[in-house]
């Protein structure tokens, strides 16, 4: 449910940049297309990475990285190294 929520939220972030011809119709629907399947093939594997995640310092003041994050599981899958 809550992915379907999310990808809702893509599909209007989305829409709003076709609208302000940020964006191409036909890119938004690549994109949503891309994010359901890193949703569904690495998030749901690893997902303890996304649950764990700390983007407000802990209490020795580290925070995670979301490019840090984003590189160590999209760079091990080809089909999201483009």
């Amino acid at each position: 449910m809550i992915s379907m929520i999310r990808t809702l939220l893509l599909r209007n972030l989305l829409q709003y940049l076709v609208d302000a011809g940020r964006v191409q119709e036909e890119e938004a629907d690549v994109f949503t297309n891309e994010y359901t399947r890193y949703i569904d093939e690495v998030v749901a594997k690893d997902k303890s990475k996304y649950s764990d995640f700390q983007s407000n310092p802990n209490s020795a003041g580290d925070t995670d990285r979301i490019d840090v994050l984003f590189y160590n599981t999209m760079s091990s899958n080809k089909a999201f190294s483009k």
